[in-house]
This record gives C-alpha cells, structure tokens and sequence, in this order.
C-alpha cells in the first residue's frame, strides 16, 4: 500500500506498507515500511494523518497488529512511535549480506558491460 499526501501539486509527505501473513498463523500483520514528510513542514500533522489512514488501510485488509521497526539511535522516530501508541520495544538483530559475489549479480553486470560494448 502506497500513498502521497501533495500540497499544490506537489509531494510533500508518503507513508508505505504492507500486509505479511505468516505460515501456520491466523494472524494477518500490517507492517509499515517506510514514512516521510517534506523537511519544511515536518510538524504540520501529515505525517500523522498519512499514518492514520495507512493503519485504517491495514486493520481495514484484516490486519490484527502493526509492528514498525527503526534504528535504535532514531530518537525522533521512537517518540513519534510511542505517541501513536506503539509499545513492547523488542531489540533484534539485524544482520546483511553483500551480493556483490553471488552468482546471479556477476552475470547480470557480465551481460550488462557487454550490452554497453554493441
């Protein structure tokens, strides 16, 4: 799920999310994925309203819960989290794989540097 918030034609705010179903559970989850608001009108409720409709999407879909995730240093991010009533923080690992190596990215570039030379 997508959506803009535009002022005069322009983008000014965006919320993104999704639905997860997990195997051998009846729970349906929204996950919100990503949020943002212009710089210059952070504070002018946006954000809140692009969240408060992305969430009446979700629970809309089925969705019994919505957990959002950020980085631990993200300190405005958490406020923000904590005033819309998210709670239970749970710390994770967070682990990353560079595929710069793996077979399929090699010959994706092997065929695209040759592309570049007809």
């Amino acid at each position: 799920m997508s959506l803009v918030s535009e002022i005069n034609r322009e983008i000014v705010g965006f919320a993104l999310g999704t639905l997860i179903e997990k195997r051998l559970s009846s729970w349906i989850y929204g996950h919100l994925e990503w949020i943002g608001v212009h710089p210059k009108i952070i504070r002018s409720g946006i954000g809140t309203r692009l969240f408060n409709r992305l969430t009446e999407l979700i629970v809309k879909k089925g969705a019994r819960m919505l957990p959002v995730d950020t980085q631990i240093e993200n300190v405005e991010a958490l406020n923000i989290f904590r005033k819309q009533g998210f709670g239970q923080e749970i710390k994770h690992i967070y682990l990353s794989r560079n595929l710069k190596s793996h077979p399929e990215d090699l010959k994706r570039k092997a065929i695209s540097k040759i592309a570049r030379k007809l």
